[in-house]
């Protein structure tokens, strides 16, 4: 509990230095919800103008996304966007710059930015364990994750950077339950894809809790990441993008704003509102994700 009270003294302290971040692109949504369904089909480059009309968001580098408008907005460029709001895009503090063992982070969906979350919501159909569900919420306590070394394997050294092709656990804080998948089929998906769940008692489970990390950049080595210029694996940075691959079933962690519980699905469910969270077979881009707000130990 010390520890935690100092981590959380230290990042309120850091002093971080803001640089102009640089535009990544338009992030197009339909339905003028910023926070609705991707529309790929009209993302644009950073120089483009966003006219009365469209939704969506900016993306700046480190994954962050800055001036998110319905439909009813003054014309303007991403590129200006990043500019100013460059007070939401500080860098992250020194040392805090990877995902290490101990830290307590949320994952991060990057197609529909909804978070990996779950809860005291157990399953009607399939295992009957605790429900895994993304939320659209950025603020919602019920997405916290501990981030730890895999079933059956060697404790991992607090703050030890977690290497791309990490064998890992993801404890659910407040539940204490691990991301756990299995043969089971998910409610919404008519049998194609894998339940996830929430698994275990105060965070000793099975190995079915255990994912292997894959990180999109592959073997590239970040500036800051020492290990890896010296010959290891990189280092999972937190604006990396990463798959989660099963190390049981083989199938990838993916959500899909397409596969959302409604009052149709799911009557006067608790879950309603929150997207489906499965094991797919493919490796596709609903299955990446991004660390974002949390505790770090560096």
């Amino acid at each position: 509990m010390l520890q935690v009270a100092a981590i959380i003294a230290a990042l309120l302290s850091a002093t971080v230095v803001a640089e102009e971040p640089r535009c990544v692109k338009w992030r197009a949504t339909s339905g003028c919800d910023p926070a609705g369904p991707r529309d790929s089909w009209y993302d644009a480059a950073c120089s483009a103008t966003i006219a009365t009309g469209s939704s969506g968001y900016c993306e700046c580098e480190n994954r962050r996304r800055v001036r998110e408008v319905d439909c009813d907005h003054h014309p303007f460029t991403c590129e200006e966007a990043c500019k100013k709001d460059a007070a939401a895009d500080l860098h992250y503090p020194a040392g805090m710059e990877f995902v290490t063992c101990g830290s307590t982070i949320k994952l991060v969906h990057e197609t529909s930015r909804f978070r990996l979350h779950s809860h005291e919501v157990n399953y009607g159909t399939g295992s009957g364990q605790q429900s895994v569900t993304a939320h659209g919420a950025r603020d919602d306590y019920n997405s916290y994750w501990l981030v730890k070394e895999g079933d059956g394997a060697h404790s991992c050294t607090l703050g030890a950077k977690i290497s791309c092709g990490s064998h890992i656990r993801l404890e659910h804080i407040n539940t204490r339950r691990n991301l756990h998948s299995h043969n089971f089929a998910s409610p919404l998906s008519g049998g194609r894809y894998g339940e996830v769940s929430g698994f275990g008692v105060a965070g000793d489970g099975d190995r079915g809790d255990t994912w292997v990390l894959e990180c999109e950049s592959g073997m590239t080595c970040k500036a800051d990441d020492e290990a890896c210029a010296n010959g290891a694996a990189p280092s999972w940075a937190r604006d990396d993008l990463v798959r989660l691959r099963h190390l049981d079933t083989q199938r990838y962690l993916h959500t899909d704003h397409s596969a959302s519980f409604n009052n149709q699905n799911c009557p006067r469910c608790p879950i309603v509102g929150q997207q489906e969270v499965n094991a797919v077979p493919t490796k596709n881009d609903n299955a990446l994700w991004f660390a974002a707000e949390g505790i770090y130990l560096g």
